[in-house]
């Protein structure tokens, strides 16, 4: 259960895939970075195996992300590696391999979703395991919350807006993450995605400059708004949780802070490995991440009176003016760490919902 996805965004190629392995049997549930209670919310007779990264750049040009038996996946990807070494590797010559792909047992399968950027151009994809291959088309997406990623995808320009600073591929990589910030906000706020069987976490890449390359350094901020609109009434509440994402040595890092009056009363570090590599984490396993990112990924969930349930996402960079992390650093050493939210930002985020909302109401009546 899962989901993945390629897709286009202003013409840019990027692909998407959540970390979540799950496991039908007795609940002997592991603990995922998002939520503490995945296990009660997932399809009836599922269970919580494991995370593992489902999102693979095997070169500059080509990046995949996959479905299904996690020992499948282990053989298809490792092979995989050795393929995308070939110099100026083709469509033909991709789709050769593909198609001759021994079979599986019975019972074990694997489906692919991917990126190729080639001589003649990108080209998305989708393989499965019993040999079929489909190409050519802008957009797949596979696995058990197939459906209910693209319903809420299809939304995705709810808090987007053009900075003129940005350049065009920011602009694409702020919208990735909106993407993938919609699906994590969803997860922390309200568990559907995980009742979809997907979750625990969601990762993209994004093919700019000329290669595929995972977005990270991001912290991810929840927060519940209450809007009236009529009455010129707002309410936002941060959600005492906290998500910061890191790549080291090909493994995503996870670091979770569940807070309580102001002070971080667990901290979680999850490191989810590629599903081919054993990665020894030892060498470099953090006790502790920084706050402190290139990306904020604000995500908000709520209801506007006169609308109903709301869900949306706002992507900052760093510096911005209103959401910063203060440190007490001492002989060069982080003793302590403090979200600082500057007194504006409610008014932000009150007038960009407001435009969305009215934006896809129409022009307001005279």
């Amino acid at each position: 259960m899962t989901v993945v996805a390629c897709t286009r965004i202003r013409g840019v190629p990027l692909i998407l895939g959540d970390i979540l392995i799950s496991q039908q049997g007795p609940d002997r549930s592991r603990s995922i970075p998002t939520r503490q209670d995945a296990a009660s919310l997932l399809p009836p007779g599922y269970t919580v195996a494991s995370v593992r990264r489902k999102l693979v750049v095997l070169s500059d040009r080509l990046a995949i992300a996959w479905a299904g038996h996690e020992v499948a996946a282990r053989a298809v990807v490792a092979d995989l590696r050795d393929v995308a070494r070939e110099p100026n590797l083709e469509r033909d010559r991709l789709f050769t391999f593909l198609d001759e792909y021994p079979h599986f047992r019975k019972r074990v399968s694997c489906q692919l979703v991917g990126w190729l950027v080639d001589g003649r151009g990108p080209l998305a994809f989708h393989w499965d395991s019993a040999g079929h291959v489909w190409a050519g088309r802008e957009e797949y997406v596979i696995g058990s919350g197939a459906e209910d990623f693209k319903a809420n995808a299809a939304r995705r320009d709810v808090f987007y807006s053009d900075d003129v600073a940005l350049t065009p591929d920011e602009q694409v990589t702020q919208i990735a993450l909106i993407l993938a910030g919609d699906a994590i906000g969803r997860e922390m706020l309200s568990g559907e995605p995980l009742r979809h069987g997907y979750g625990g976490g969601m990762e993209v890449a994004v093919f700019a400059g000329g290669r595929f390359t995972v977005i990270s350094d991001v912290c991810f901020l929840f927060w519940q708004a209450e809007m009236d609109v009529e009455e010129i009434d707002f309410r936002l509440a941060p959600v005492p949780t906290i998500l910061k994402y890191l790549h080291v040595n090909d493994c995503l890092v996870v670091h979770t802070s569940r807070i309580e009056r102001g002070e971080a009363v667990a901290q979680e570090v999850h490191v989810v490995t590629p599903v081919d590599r054993e990665v020894e984490v030892s060498d470099f396993f953090p006790r502790f991440l920084s706050g402190q990112s290139a990306h904020y990924c604000n995500c908000f969930g709520g209801r506007v009176t006169g609308y109903g349930s709301v869900t949306g996402t706002m992507v900052m960079r760093e510096p911005n003016r209103f959401i910063r992390f203060g440190q007490d650093v001492r002989d060069g050493k982080l003793e302590a760490e403090w979200l600082e939210v500057h007194s504006d930002f409610p008014a932000l985020v009150y007038e960009t919902l407001k435009t969305a909302l009215n934006n896809q109401r129409g022009p307001a009546s005279p």
